[in-house]
């Protein structure tokens, strides 16, 4: 119907992939997707990493970042932005 077409052609803007990196000065080292609470902190959702060459999609709540990772996560403007923040900041809480 012509509601859910119009809302499909929203949908590109609305939810978008960002590639992030993680440095290995980052305080997500070491640390699970769990532990840093990044759904619950950012609104992101990672859906997807990639470690020396290999592709890991959906990694669970016990993934372990690494420094060098390349995380793919999903999500508005605002909550991807916030996983960036959340990537090099000096202290997570």
């Amino acid at each position: 119907d012509y509601e859910t077409m119009a809302l499909l052609r929203q949908a590109p803007g609305l939810l978008e992939l960002t590639w992030v990196t993680v440095p290995p000065e980052s305080p997500m080292v070491g640390r699970t997707t769990v532990e840093l609470s990044v759904r619950r902190q950012t609104g992101a959702s990672v859906v997807g990493v990639i470690r020396k060459g290999a592709f890991l999609p959906s990694p669970g709540v016990d993934y372990r970042f690494q420094a060098g990772d390349l995380v793919a996560v999903i999500g508005e403007s605002k909550q991807r932005e916030a996983f960036q923040s959340m990537v090099s900041e000096a202290r997570i809480a």
